[in-house]
């Protein structure tokens, strides 16, 4: 009978970017009347299965994100139960993100071909974070959108210069909060807006002073023919 059939309604929490479902994201479950019911966490198929609920509506609010994913805590998720009328509202995490911008020192013109790894401090000291290589694109600029985690201190070293550029080994430090902000602690220098961090690459210069030999005077209006290491003109 009608009677004994029991609602059925069900979260689903997945990844913004590819839809894989994931674990560990808790919700608290409210009444329309802004009654906490009960705390759930999704399961290992990114489900909460609500079984039994009286007819009514009600609204979810994430508590806590899977780990390296952006927590949504100001949105009401809002849903009804209804009997034989099984639900599921699939809710999406964007997993926390962070983008580096290489620019001309002097120009401020962006840089490709600036080659970064990843660092994140354990036990005092920064380590390697992954073996992956960093690279800007043409828009001098590269996103790191995964394995990152909430709360922990993070660095990028740049290990290749673009041609032209002096490499800079100055680490670039960052922390991204629960709500995917990027910010610097109070003791990094970094600089960093909407979750960029910019990076800056001085050209590499040389002078050459041509003089007498006799008297090591300076020789002027004298033109030079610069050739790169096969021989070809470069300047």
């Amino acid at each position: 009978t009608v009677e004994n059939e029991k609602t059925v309604f069900t979260i689903k929490k997945t990844d913004a970017n590819t839809g894989a479902p994931l674990a560990n994201a808790t919700f608290a479950i409210y009444s329309t009347s802004n009654t906490l019911l009960e705390e759930r966490t999704t399961d290992e198929n990114g489900e909460i299965v609500f079984v039994g609920y009286p007819e009514n509506g009600y609204y979810a609010v994430e508590k806590k994100a899977p780990e390296g994913y952006v927590l949504d805590q100001n949105t009401k998720h809002f849903f009804v139960v209804r009997t034989n009328a099984p639900k599921t509202l699939t809710i999406e995490n964007e997993p926390l993100k962070v983008k580096l911008h290489k620019v001309d020192a002097e120009t401020g013109l962006s840089l490709s071909n600036a080659e970064y790894q990843l660092y994140v401090l354990k036990d005092g000291s920064y380590i390697k974070a992954n073996n992956i290589l960093y690279k800007t694109d043409l828009n001098g600029t590269f996103t790191v959108s995964s394995g990152l985690k909430a709360g922990e201190k993070y660095c990028f070293i740049e290990s290749k210069a673009p041609d032209g550029f002096y490499t800079d080994a100055t680490p670039i430090y960052f922390v991204l909060s629960e709500d995917g902000q990027a910010f610097i602690d109070e003791t990094y220098t970094s600089e960093i807006t909407d979750n960029t961090l910019l990076a800056k690459d001085v050209r590499t210069y040389f002078t050459i002073v041509k003089k007498d030999f006799t008297t090591g005077e300076a020789i002027p209006g004298v033109t030079f023919e610069i050739k790169d290491s096969q021989g070809n003109v470069v300047r």
